[in-house]
C-alpha cells in the first residue's frame, strides 16, 4: 500500500499554492531537472496519453537537486505521510 498524505496537510498545501508566481531560476541544478523532466514527459506521453499516469511515473523519477530522492517520497516525508 501506498504511503498517503494527511487530508489537512493537503488543503492546507492547497490554499497555500492559490497564488502562484513564475519566474526565472538563478539554479543550473534546478533548470537541469526542469529539462530532464520535460524529456522524461516527452517519453512517457509517447507510451500513454493518461496524464494522471504520467504524473505518478514523474514523481517516482529522481531528481538532482532532491539529492536523487524521487519527489514522491520527498514530498510524503514532508507532510508527516503516513
Amino acid at each position: 500500500m501506498m504511503p498517503s498524505t494527511p487530508d489537512e496537510a493537503i488543503r492546507n498545501e492547497q490554499r497555500a499554492m492559490a497564488d502562484v508566481a513564475v519566474g526565472r531560476t538563478a539554479s543550473k541544478r534546478v533548470l537541469g531537472s526542469m529539462n530532464d523532466f520535460a524529456w522524461l514527459l516527452d517519453e512517457y506521453r509517447g507510451r500513454t496519453s493518461d496524464l494522471s499516469e504520467i504524473a505518478l511515473r514523474l514523481a517516482d523519477a529522481p531528481c538532482g537537486p532532491l539529492h536523487m530522492d524521487s519527489p514522491r517520497r520527498v514530498t510524503l516525508a514532508l507532510f508527516g505521510g503516513r
